[in-house]
């Protein structure tokens, strides 16, 4: 894979906010593996997991190579933001208020990010 280099101040802090991003679902896959999981969630517990480890990769493309990329800034922040707007309307769900508010947040870190690298630019070399 080639690593893109950075080009200015503003491409290197989006980058490091999508790097941050692969940190963090990184840190939830591991997390996952310590949870104590009832045997009727335990397919969708697993199936969480394997998404934190699949946004912690695709997080990690973005940050190599952002502007290499096109329609995967597009498909996570649309993800993101869906999920995070399902989660903040679902008050009577456990724990879908503080996990919607989690993907919220990257939603907009996601946006900031593809605005500092001009994620966009992807879609000139596609």
């Amino acid at each position: 894979m080639i690593i893109q280099p950075v080009t200015s101040i503003a491409d290197g802090i989006g980058r490091a906010l999508a790097a941050l991003c692969a940190i963090g679902a990184a840190y939830a896959f591991i997390a996952a593996f310590a949870l104590d999981v009832a045997p009727e969630a335990g397919w969708l517990a697993l199936w969480q997991k394997w998404g934190f480890a699949m946004f912690a990769a695709l997080f990690a493309l973005l940050a190599l190579r952002p502007r290499a990329s096109a329609g995967l800034w597009e498909l996570a922040f649309f993800h993101k933001a869906i999920i995070g707007l399902a989660g903040l309307t679902s008050p009577f769900i456990p724990g879908a208020v503080q996990a919607g508010m989690i993907d919220f947040v990257l939603a907009l870190i996601l946006a900031l990010a593809y605005v500092l690298t001009k994620g966009w630019t992807a879609w000139r070399r596609a």
